[in-house]
């Protein structure tokens, strides 16, 4: 394809002039610059022949050449993309049926232009262990992205012009190419945060792991979530711990289509319980209760407060309690409405 080709017009609204500024300066497209769309990523992975996280030049122009191809089927048109071509090229692309595959195409177009303006220029060369990736930014800054291969597996190192790793990235396939889990370690001058998401076979997550290290490699912060097929969070536990490693603060949460359910604790620096807060929810009859104790730091209980409302009844139960040092109850008090 040659660099003056004549740009394909979609719907009159976008065209491939970004794809060709990309290729004349040697420019490149990094995938985070698509979001968390499910549709642009499928098509950025399909793309993505070398596994690098960059669209290079040699990619960008095999995706205007397709799109070309795909627009001469439009009456010989070689520059008005229709719908059924854009659809048939999506599908072939992809794997799968697009709806509104013109207007996907056109958002995929859209991302590369916005990137057109921050990307100078890319450089990609094969070494012994992969493909090595330079990316320069308009705004003078370079990150070298390392990509290695093997079977199922795609390992990726950034790291900027002083060599330090700033991010590392695994991605595992299944038999079919689709990613069935990732992994994500970002690193700063204060620690890293790792974290791993697993994903089903429509590419939606299904858990999510991320824990938090400082700067020795000590473990800070954790935190797993799972997920039902709408995205819907079904259970999810994190817990924070101290520069010695002692719990500081623990959450639980369960959310099923019939009821919530919710607790927090924090901890005193002997590892005591210091507060704690449950919370319940029946989605079926809508009723409500919560239950909350504070304790100081030898285990003894001070306060607690315990709230039920039903919404269906207009009922409102609420009750105060102090204690003293001995856990004797020293104040009570009760509201109902």
């Amino acid at each position: 394809m040659s660099n003056d080709f004549n740009p394909i017009n979609l719907g009159n609204k976008n065209n491939l002039e970004a794809i060709q500024k990309h290729i004349n300066n040697d420019g490149g497209v990094q995938k985070g610059a698509f979001g968390e769309d499910k549709m642009m990523q499928s098509i950025f992975d399909k793309l993505d022949t070398n596994k690098d996280g960059i669209l290079d030049r040699n990619e960008l122009a095999k995706f205007s050449e397709g799109l070309e191809t795909a627009a001469q089927l439009n009456a010989g048109s070689s520059k008005n993309l229709g719908k059924m071509e854009a659809k048939e090229f999506l599908q072939e692309l992809t794997g799968e049926r697009v709806r509104g595959a013109r207007g996907v195409i056109e958002k995929f177009l859209n991302v590369i232009g916005s990137s057109a303006d921050n990307v100078e220029a890319t450089q990609v060369r094969q070494t012994d262990k992969g493909v090595e990736t330079t990316v320069l930014s308009t705004d003078g800054s370079m990150e070298k992205i390392e990509t290695f291969t093997s079977q199922g597996r795609v390992y990726r190192i950034h790291s900027g012009e002083d060599g330090i790793a700033t991010l590392e990235e695994e991605l595992k396939y299944d038999i079919n190419g689709k990613v069935t889990e990732r992994t994500q370690t970002e690193f700063t001058e204060n620690g890293s945060t790792k974290t791993i998401e697993t994903l089903n076979k429509k590419g939606n997550v299904v858990k999510s792991e991320t824990r938090i290290y400082n700067e020795t490699g000590q473990v800070k912060h954790e935190e797993v979530e799972k997920f039902n097929r709408k995205g819907e969070t079904t259970k999810r536990y994190e817990v924070s711990y101290d520069e010695n490693g002692q719990k500081t603060f623990e959450a639980k949460e369960r959310h099923t289509w019939f009821y919530d359910k919710q607790q927090e604790i924090s901890y005193h620096g002997n590892g005591e319980v210091k507060s704690k807060i449950s919370y319940f929810k029946d989605r079926v009859y809508d009723v409500s209760r919560t239950r909350e104790a504070e304790y100081a730091e030898n285990g003894q209980k001070t306060s607690s407060n315990f709230n039920l409302q039903d919404e269906i009844f207009g009922i409102n139960i609420q009750r105060d309690v102090k204690y003293d040092e001995n856990g004797r109850r020293i104040r009570e008090d009760h509201e109902q409405a």
